[in-house]
């Protein structure tokens, strides 16, 4: 559910941002910035951030001039979230967040 929020937002603000008269990368790192603040603002927690993570992998693949890959930004947030809190890999909700998406 967060992702389907970060992404509904992320979209929004894409839209919005490309009636802006600024180069699209900058669009872009302003959508990520907001996407970050988003997540602060809302506590941080490990699904908010799963899916924070994703959306700025895949929203940042534009700056290395590569086509997003939905599984690859997957895997990094896992990766992510395991190297910033390595002891919630063994809890069921970090599990059942990645596989539910997965």
């Amino acid at each position: 559910m967060r992702l389907l929020i970060n992404m509904l937002l992320a979209a929004a603000l894409l839209f919005l941002a490309s009636h802006v008269p600024a180069p699209r990368w900058i669009q872009i790192a302003a959508v990520i910035a907001v996407l970050v603040i988003y997540s602060d603002a809302v506590g941080g927690r490990p699904p908010v951030v799963r899916a924070t993570v994703m959306a700025t992998v895949f929203f940042s693949a534009y700056f290395f001039r590569r086509s997003p890959d939905g599984l690859s930004a997957m895997a990094l947030a896992a990766i992510a979230c395991a190297l910033a809190e390595p002891w919630t890999v063994l809890d069921a909700g970090f599990q059942l967040s990645f596989m539910v998406v997965f």
